[in-house]
């Protein structure tokens, strides 16, 4: 074989060697308002809207929820089907963490405080404020429960923002993982208080 494609080949095996190793290093920006935009605009969102807005429509429910309803077998499928997304996205979360390499950035103390109190108290705080305006629209029908599920769901950091925050904040999962911890260590305690204040208030 000639001594040219010998060198190119080389290269070629060095330079992909380079990029599993995560020897490049990664210069591309990415922008917060398009990754808001986009998650706003994914499949899921909009799956959400429409299926509060069906939700809404007189008869829907005896169509599809009810045991003895005609259409109970699509209703399960859907079910099923989003119980099987959830997990499966856990595994996506879980396949791409070892693209994001740890760096040299140190977190203080200070730091952690703030992200704690900026998560467990305002950001609580605009979600109970939400649940609030959500139940008193009727778009929970009366049921305290459900209310209850979104505000804890919507007011608790989920596996899938390890990534994202990575990416915003071009930072490693080591990192962003011991922020997430402190936010959980903190959280049971102001969920309390503000478990309190919804059953108030609901």
């Amino acid at each position: 074989m000639c001594p040219a494609f010998l060198s190119l080949d080389a290269r070629h095996k060095e330079k992909s060697a380079e990029e599993l190793t995560g020897d490049q290093e990664i210069t591309e920006e990415i922008s917060v308002k398009k990754l808001i935009i986009g998650g706003l605009f994914s499949r899921i969102p909009i799956f959400y809207v429409l299926g509060v807005v069906a939700a809404l429509i007189p008869g829907i429910k005896w169509l599809f929820v009810y045991d003895d309803s005609p259409l109970l077998a699509i209703y399960d499928s859907l079910f099923t089907l989003g119980y099987c997304g959830v997990i499966l996205s856990q595994l996506i979360v879980g396949s791409n963490i070892y693209l994001f390499k740890p760096t040299d950035k140190h977190i203080s103390i200070q730091f952690l405080v703030i992200s704690s109190i900026m998560k467990n108290v305002f950001y609580t705080a605009i979600w109970l404020y939400l649940t609030v305006l959500l139940w008193n629209l009727g778009v929970f029908g009366g049921n305290r429960v459900i209310a209850y599920v979104v505000f804890i769901a919507q007011s608790s950091p989920v596996a899938t923002l390890v990534v994202l925050l990575c990416q915003v904040l071009k930072t490693g999962i080591k990192e962003i993982t011991v922020i997430l911890i402190w936010h959980y260590l903190s959280a049971p305690l102001f969920l309390m208080l503000y478990s309190y204040a919804f059953f108030i208030y609901i």
